[in-house]
Order: structure tokens, then sequence, then C-alpha cells
């Protein structure tokens, strides 16, 4: 019986291995599902030629001349068991997805902006329902008399 292959939902790409115009449209893939194995998945890529062949829905022969690609411009590094480079243990992505910290701060910044218009809104709205000290809201066996016998 064969396993079920649980495939990526999506892949991160980073904009650098896009637009290395020395990689070819495989590589830029293959460094997407090695990132998703690391990162979303098992935390470090273990996957064989042949798995990333199948993700990919390729040949396991342009995956070993992608892994060399990525590898010679950088993006990946491959760790291995032996001397000889013959039995490979992990794949690591070397681009990493980060929030800068000036994008971080502004992001916080405009969720404080937003927080603080929203606590004025319902301040606002909260006293508009008021009437004379009366609360105009309804509970809900008020408002659904049918659905609470």
């Amino acid at each position: 019986m064969k396993k079920e292959r649980i495939l990526p939902d999506f892949l991160i790409i980073p904009y650098q291995v896009i637009a290395d115009k020395k990689l070819q449209p495989t590589d830029r893939l293959l460094y997407g599902v090695i990132y998703w194995y690391e990162h979303m998945k098992l935390e470090k890529c273990i996957a064989s030629n042949q798995t990333l062949a199948e993700i990919l829905s390729v040949t396991a022969r342009p995956i070993q001349a992608s892994l060399e690609r990525l590898e010679n411009q950088g993006y990946i590094k491959r760790i291995f068991a032996d001397e000889e480079h013959k039995k490979r243990i992990q794949i690591k992505a070397l681009v990493k997805f980060r929030v800068r910290s000036n994008e971080r701060t502004s992001m916080l910044k405009q969720a404080y902006r937003v927080r603080s218009n929203e606590r004025h809104i319902n301040k606002n709205y909260r006293e508009n329902l008021l009437e004379s000290g009366k609360e105009k809201l309804k509970s809900l066996t008020e408002r659904y008399p049918d659905l609470f016998p």
C-alpha cells in the first residue's frame, strides 16, 4: 500500500530567488518546497530527490541539477552523512522570511491607531444607546423569543 503524500498548500519563494537570472523555474519551485519542509512541515528538509521530484511533478534528474544550482548560488546548504557526498541527510534553506524592524514598528503603530479609534467609536456608540439612563439594547431572549421559550 502506497503512503499518501502530504502536498504543500502554497510555497513561499523569496523575491531574490525569483529574480536570480542564473536559476531555472524548477530551481525556484524547489526552493519553495525545501522552505515548506523546513518551516511549515517537519522543521527540517530530509526529503529524498525522488520525493521532491514527485511534489514538483518532474523526474529526479532535474532535482539534482536544481539542488546544485541553488547551493552554488548560496540559497541552500546540503548536509551529507559521509565524506563522498553520497548520503544526504538534510537540506537547509538559507534565505528566511522576516519582517524588517521598521515595517514591524509601522504595523504596530497602525494597529494601535485602529484599536484606539475602535474604543472611541464604541464609547460614542454606548453613549448614544443610553436614553435617560436606560439602555435601548434588548437581551437575546427579548430579541428572539421564538428561540428561547
